[in-house]
């Protein structure tokens, strides 16, 4: 998983988030939680590949990556920005559990009309429109997300957010 229990109290603290009373356990856990859901949901925006290739349980660390000032990120360790990001996430399951989780079942009806005087038309939904998103955690991964036009040395392809 990708950051620690203390890292992720020091992150929320200095935002002035009270997180004094979430157990050790709880954030553990979470913090497992978050980093399987970062990794799934920006998974194929990440710039390069990993470095233990295949046999790599996360998506971090990578190889191949530049960010968006043009400077290489280092394949030895898990960038910072990751680290945030599973912050974010982690705290927002912990105080709202299930949030990564919800579940999408489409609506079988894009129209209903009752003859007479009623007509409601529902807009059609897809599972993107209600997919979780947390707009903090682009923010927090902007630089990696090869969002600045950026090419990928590895993979040479250009990737924008």
């Amino acid at each position: 998983m990708y950051g620690t229990e203390p890292g992720y109290r020091a992150y929320h603290t200095a935002r002035g988030r009270d997180v004094t009373g979430q157990l050790n356990t709880a954030i553990m856990s979470r913090l497992l939680v978050a980093s399987e859901w970062l990794d799934g949901k920006y998974r194929d925006r990440f710039m390069g590949t990993k470095v233990g290739q295949q046999a790599q349980e996360r998506e971090w660390p990578r190889v191949g990556v530049v960010d968006c000032d043009g400077y290489a990120v280092s394949s030895e360790t898990v960038p910072q920005a990751i680290e945030y990001a599973v912050y974010e996430v982690a705290y927002r399951e912990i105080t709202a559990p299930g949030t990564l989780s919800r579940d999408f079942t489409a609506s079988k009806y894009s129209k209903v009309a009752i003859s007479g005087s009623i007509d409601v038309t529902f807009r059609d939904q897809g599972a993107g429109d209600v997919q979780t998103q947390f707009p903090i955690v682009d923010q927090i991964l902007g630089s990696l997300l090869g969002g600045c036009g950026a090419v990928s040395s590895l993979s040479g392809r250009v990737v924008r957010g």
